[in-house]
C-alpha cells in the first residue's frame, strides 16, 4: 500500500471505490488502499484502520457535498498530518466548490476538482511523490487520456447527495455540541474502544500519558504535542463525552453520550 482512499458516506464511497480499481490501470505501481476492501473479514476494523492512518504518507480524501464537514474526514486527515512534513493530502473535490473547504481542516491542503485537466495535475503529483520509480510525463498522459472516459463514465453515474447547506453541520457534531479536533476524535474512539472505557492522564519526569485500550496516545513527547492532546482531553470533558473518576484528575470514563458520539463516528465510516 503506498495510496489510501479516505471517504464517507455513500457518494464519496463510490468515488473511493472506483479510484481504487481505476487508479492501477492509469498509474502502474501505485498500491490504493481503502476499508472496504483491503481488510480482511474477521479482523477489527478499528485496529487496521488505525495501522494504515499510521503508516500512510499519501492520501486522496473523496469530497462531497454529503461528507464536507464529516468529522470522519477529519479525523482521518488529522492522523495522517502527524506523519510528518513530507505527506500528501490530497483532497479530491467532486460537485463542490473549494470555497466550502473554507474554516476546515482540509482548507490547508491543495486540493484537486474531479475534472479531467486537473485530475491529470494528480496523477503528475501521484507520480512525483508516491512511487518509488517515476513514470515518463508524455506517457504518462498518453495512458491517462485513454484511461479518463472509463473514470469519468463511473463520475457520471455517481449515486444522488442531498444539498450541501442540508448536510454542512454534521449530526455527530451537533450531538457533541461542537467540533472535536483530530486528537479528540481520536481519543474518544480509542477510549469507546478500551474494555472499560477508561482514560488515564499521568505526569512523569519523562513527560505526560495519556494512556487507554492499552495504547499511549503521547507518542511525541515535545511540549507541542503534550499540549494537544491535553488540550484534547479537557475538550472531551468540556462536551460531557468523558467523566472524571476520582478527585485527583488522573482518571476518565467514557459517558453514555461518548459512546454514542464514537458509535456514530464509527457509523460514518460504515455507511
Amino acid at each position: 500500500m503506498n495510496l489510501m482512499l479516505s471517504w464517507s458516506k455513500p457518494q464519496s464511497k463510490a468515488v473511493a471505490s472506483a479510484l481504487h480499481d481505476w487508479l492501477p490501470s492509469v498509474l502502474p505501481g501505485i498500491e490504493p488502499w481503502i476499508s472496504t476492501k483491503d481488510i480482511d473479514k474477521g479482523r477489527e476494523w478499528f485496529q487496521e484502520l488505525q495501522g494504515t492512518l499510521a503508516s500512510t504518507k499519501v492520501c486522496i480524501i473523496c469530497v462531497t457535498e454529503e461528507n464536507v464537514r464529516s468529522p470522519w474526514i477529519y479525523y482521518e486527515v488529522g492522523a495522517i498530518a502527524t506523519n510528518g512534513p513530507d505527506v500528501l493530502i490530497c483532497p479530491y473535490l467532486i460537485n463542490i466548490e473549494p470555497r466550502f473547504l473554507s474554516g476546515s481542516p482540509l482548507a490547508q491542503w491543495q486540493c484537486t476538482n474531479a475534472t479531467r485537466d486537473d485530475t491529470w495535475e494528480l496523477i503528475k503529483s501521484l507520480n512525483a511523490n508516491a512511487l518509488p520509480n517515476k513514470y515518463d510525463v508524455q506517457l504518462l498522459q498518453r495512458e491517462y487520456e485513454t484511461c479518463w472516459t472509463q473514470f469519468e463514465a463511473k463520475l457520471g453515474a455517481l449515486p444522488s447527495a442531498t444539498d450541501v447547506d442540508e448536510t454542512i453541520e454534521d449530526p455527530i457534531d451537533a450531538l457533541a455540541g461542537l467540533s472535536l479536533t483530530p486528537e479528540a476524535t481520536r481519543l474518544l474512539l480509542a477510549a469507546a474502544n478500551d474494555p472499560h472505557g477508561i482514560i488515564l492522564y499521568m505526569r512523569m519526569m519523562s513527560g505526560a500519558n495519556i494512556l487507554t485500550n492499552r495504547i499511549n496516545m503521547i507518542t511525541d513527547q515535545s511540549a507541542r504535542s503534550a499540549a494537544k492532546w491535553k488540550g484534547a482531553l479537557d475538550l472531551l470533558l468540556s462536551a460531557d463525552l468523558i467523566e472524571p473518576r476520582g478527585n485527583k484528575g488522573e482518571s476518565f470514563a467514557v459517558t453514555d453520550k461518548g459512546f454514542s458520539v464514537a458509535d456514530a463516528i464509527r457509523d460514518e465510516e460504515a455507511t
